[in-house]
């Protein structure tokens, strides 16, 4: 456990020591964002963080908490960019995105939360809602939720009955890869997935 806790602060200083190599004006003109001092604000899944543009740290702005793995390494790949990807408006599941590794896959990834969504489908829409989710069309919760301000997805749950069980999608826009890392997706769904159960 030790050395897997390691692995991660390993990884979230990698990223701070790449996120201090850039003029923090530069990120906060590009992508749209607002400076306070030393820090530079942006918006992740609608919690405001603030980053230190002195030590590169990320705290959750009204608690005042240090930011967790996931947002650290999601926060400074979407922001380390020389510019903006462009929007297509076709969404895609994250395996046909055009990069695939053998053993990763959804299903397995998403089934313990399929599970816990379950029976509760009601609130789960209460909950993407007050994530300042625009509805979708499809699904019994379908929302468009926002990653970033310029980067969203759409989450859709369908609820099991006797033959099929529960089902959860995430789709990414066909272009994600120009704004974040393929591994980085996997991130933001896991911060995704966590931050909607956590509210349930």
């Amino acid at each position: 456990m030790g050395e897997r806790t390691s692995n991660y602060d390993r990884h979230i200083a990698d990223a701070r020591a790449r996120f201090l190599q850039w003029d923090p004006a530069e990120i906060a003109e590009r992508f749209g964002l607002k400076r306070e001092g030393e820090w530079l604000l942006v918006s992740f899944l609608h919690r405001p963080y603030r980053i230190s543009t002195v030590t590169g740290e990320i705290f959750l702005k009204k608690e005042g908490t240090q930011a967790d793995f996931n947002a650290y390494l999601s926060i400074f790949d979407a922001l380390c960019r020389e510019k903006p990807g462009v929007l297509s408006g076709q969404w895609r599941t994250i395996n046909d995105l055009g990069i695939h590794h053998p053993g990763v896959g959804e299903g397995p990834f998403y089934a313990p939360y399929e599970t816990q969504f379950s029976g509760r489908t009601e609130k789960l829409a209460a909950v993407c809602r007050d994530m300042g989710g625009q509805p979708f069309p499809v699904g019994d919760v379908g929302y468009i939720l926002e990653v970033f301000p310029f980067f969203p997805v759409v989450f859709q749950f369908w609820e099991g009955d006797e033959e099929f069980p529960p089902q959860l999608r995430i789709l990414w826009d066909r272009n994600t890869l120009s704004f974040v890392r393929y591994e980085t997706a996997w991130y933001i769904a896991t911060a995704l997935l966590d931050r909607l159960q956590e509210q349930l």
